[in-house]
């Protein structure tokens, strides 16, 4: 019970600050129309505006950071006509076709943290950033935490509208987390589609005790995973 409260109270903070959507925030709305060089084809986007307190102004956000607003926006939906749930579907669809998801789902459980300017990069002669001039692009991997949100956000996204990919993608996520390629907290959204993972105690083992707080609710689900699952493999 405990875990259910902490858990849909996180989404509900989260809910409300979505539905703030973003005015006097430093990242916008973008939508197609809006050209901005190598992203004039997306449907629908999020950037930081030119010359806010952030780094890496004028560019595009990194996935999981868009998926954090999609997953406030459509916890716990039903519209799926609404403008706003649209554009939300519309960045989930976005990172779905940047990454491959719709040819193969990505082996290894990896993909890219970011996309668009974030992965090219940009020069000071292009003007996109004021307190970055010039960058590079980041072509890393996303890590297990951001890999976490962009899941969440795409198995919120699938509860609203259930065609935006196959429904294998759930047993994906659900291998995922047995291998310690997603954290476990995941499982809050994956029992709601029936499954369950059964991780091994030595991909567990590390989030018994959480090292920060956004952990807790690791921990929460490996003790749940300990104490529920007679099924529960120590190896």
């Amino acid at each position: 019970m405990l875990m259910f409260v902490i858990q849909h109270v996180s989404y509900l903070a989260v809910w409300y600050l979505g539905y703030s959507i973003l005015d006097g925030h430093i990242d916008k709305l973008k939508i197609m129309g809006e050209k901005d060089t190598s992203l004039d084809k997306v449907a629908c986007y999020m950037f930081f505006r030119r010359g806010s307190p952030t780094k890496y102004d004028g560019s595009n956000l990194p996935y999981n950071q868009m998926h954090a607003w999609v997953s406030a926006i459509l916890y716990g939906e039903t519209d799926k006509y609404s403008s706003v749930n649209q554009q939300a579907k519309s960045m989930v669809d976005l990172f779905l076709n940047n990454e491959n998801f719709y040819e193969e789902f990505p082996p290894n459980y990896g993909w890219h943290y970011t996309w668009g300017l974030g992965y090219d990069g940009w020069t000071k002669t292009e003007g996109i950033s004021v307190n970055t001039p010039d960058y590079k692009g980041n072509k890393n991997n996303a890590n297990i935490s951001y890999r976490s949100m962009d899941a969440t956000a795409i198995l919120q996204t699938i509860k609203l509208y259930p065609e935006i990919i196959d429904k294998k993608i759930i047993d994906y996520f659900t291998e995922a987390v047995e291998m310690n390629e997603l954290r476990p907290y995941i499982t809050a959204l994956l029992q709601t589609y029936g499954r369950k993972p059964k991780p091994p105690l030595k991909t567990s083992s590390k989030y018994v005790r959480a090292r920060a707080p956004h952990m807790l609710q690791d921990s929460f689900w490996v003790y749940s995973f300990l104490l529920n699952n007679p099924a529960f493999e120590v190896n």
